[in-house]
């Protein structure tokens, strides 16, 4: 009895060693970096193939493991379970349409990078918190924005687009720094906006001055128009949650989000939206034709779709090759990360995903309102902006888009916030001399 009694306080003495901070950081830091450098890894020489970067997949394998190592799963297994049932749902449907997926192979290395980089962010943000991560992310992208600007501005045959694109007119002269489109560079400094402008009371407010101006300066620069118009929703949303404290708070502030993106896409579309025909084809810089393309696929195929990233980029064989001719079938993406999904993991895929993303994260927000109002701030506008910058660009459930990887930071710090049963990482006591 006495040796049972032992070892059971062993196996409770084993089960709450601390976790790894140190590794569970460097992962963070390793993420971040890969994710904004994502555009120079992901590029092949065989456009359209399919084909990944050997370093990108090492790179986010590396942080998959420290994030497991410093989990420490051996000693309580339990510490795996760290993303919520909704979003766990959801990717068991992607992960089920490789079943059925055009080109198995490239969905399957597609949907495991996409889970290994979510389960990675929530073991990250679970076991830390959310001031380290948000810390260094702060950091990485205030560095990249002055990188940006330098070579923006002393190198443009690099940092500025000098030519125009088949799906993106009027390129000439836009700003991107080291990024290879300013499609990429802006909605980096959309989100270190919003990182300076919330919840950021601990830093000098001469440095977020400078910071934000210098950011909506490059942001004005890249005529990064998404970006632009989806960081003053944000911001406005992001406001009504700090300081509203109505009891329509949450239909206030839905009904807020939802005229934001249709004001945001219509002056997109148009310089004058009012007077502007939404059935030319030739507006938007094009999409209706990439947007027709993904709604006349989804149509034939509306339950199942294609499969997990089974559309864009598979070769030959990809669908865009039979709903478009021309310029279309030369894009990398639809241009609306919703009709992607929709085309990809068909409507019961869309679903899943929407409620996972959106639903269960702002009814949990609205539920703790009321709690670190400044954080809540940030994290809900952080959630908007990405999902908003899914009307004109296509990064929900997509591997490491930038946007991607902060709305799964936002979700799991809204997920970190409602529940208290995962342990987070402890500094180990140390007993002081009487």
């Amino acid at each position: 009895m006495k040796l049972f009694t032992s070892d059971q306080a062993m196996a409770t003495e084993t089960a709450q060693l601390p976790i790894r901070r140190g590794p569970l950081l460097l992962a963070w830091v390793i993420l971040i970096i890969f994710c904004l450098l994502g555009p120079f890894m992901s590029y092949s020489g065989l456009p359209g193939t399919g084909e990944g970067s050997p370093v990108r997949q090492a790179g986010y394998l590396t942080v998959f493991g420290l994030a497991i190592y410093g989990s420490r799963p051996l000693v309580d297994p339990k510490r795996l379970l760290v993303v919520p049932i909704a979003i766990c749902v959801a990717l068991l449907w992607v992960w089920l349409s490789i079943a059925w997926a055009l080109e198995p192979g490239i969905a399957f290395r597609r949907a495991f990078l996409t889970t290994t980089i979510i389960w990675s962010i929530f073991a990250i943000v679970r076991r830390v918190g959310v001031d380290q991560p948000l810390m260094i992310a702060r950091a990485l992208l205030v560095a990249l924005l002055l990188i940006n600007i330098a070579v923006s501005i002393l190198f443009p045959e690099m940092g500025v687009h000098s030519v125009n694109e088949p799906a993106d007119k009027g390129l000439i002269g836009d700003w991107r720094g080291i990024m290879t489109h300013k499609n990429f560079a802006g909605p980096t400094v959309a989100i270190l906006i919003l990182m300076f402008l919330f919840d950021a009371r601990r830093i000098p407010m001469a440095l977020r001055i400078i910071v934000i101006a210098a950011a909506s300066y490059f942001l004005y620069r890249s005529g990064s128009k998404t970006s632009a118009g989806m960081v003053l929703c944000a911001i406005a949303i992001g406001a009504l949650f700090q300081y509203y404290k109505g009891r329509a708070k949450g239909f206030i502030i839905s009904l807020t989000a939802l005229a934001g993106i249709a004001g945001a896409v219509a002056v997109y579309i148009y310089k004058d939206p009012l007077s502007g025909n939404f059935t030319d084809e030739r507006s938007f810089t094009g999409r209706p034709l990439i947007w027709k393309a993904l709604v006349d696929y989804w149509s034939d195929n509306p339950w199942l779709g294609s499969g997990y990233g089974s559309f864009w980029n598979i070769g030959p064989q990809g669908p865009i090759y039979r709903y478009a001719t021309g310029w279309v079938t030369e894009v990398a993406t639809g241009h609306n990360g919703f009709l992607d999904l929709l085309a990809t993991v068909g409507l019961p895929g869309l679903v899943l995903i929407v409620i996972a993303t959106v639903i269960v994260p702002i009814v949990t927000l609205i539920r703790k309102a009321d709690t670190n109002a400044p954080r809540n701030a940030l994290i809900v506008s952080i959630l908007f902006f990405c999902i908003g910058h899914n009307a004109t660009e296509s990064t929900l459930f997509d591997r490491d888009g930038i946007p991607q990887v902060f709305l799964m930071f936002a979700i799991a710090a809204i997920a970190a916030m409602d529940s208290n049963r995962f342990p987070k990482a402890k500094r180990p006591s140390v007993s002081r001399a009487p």
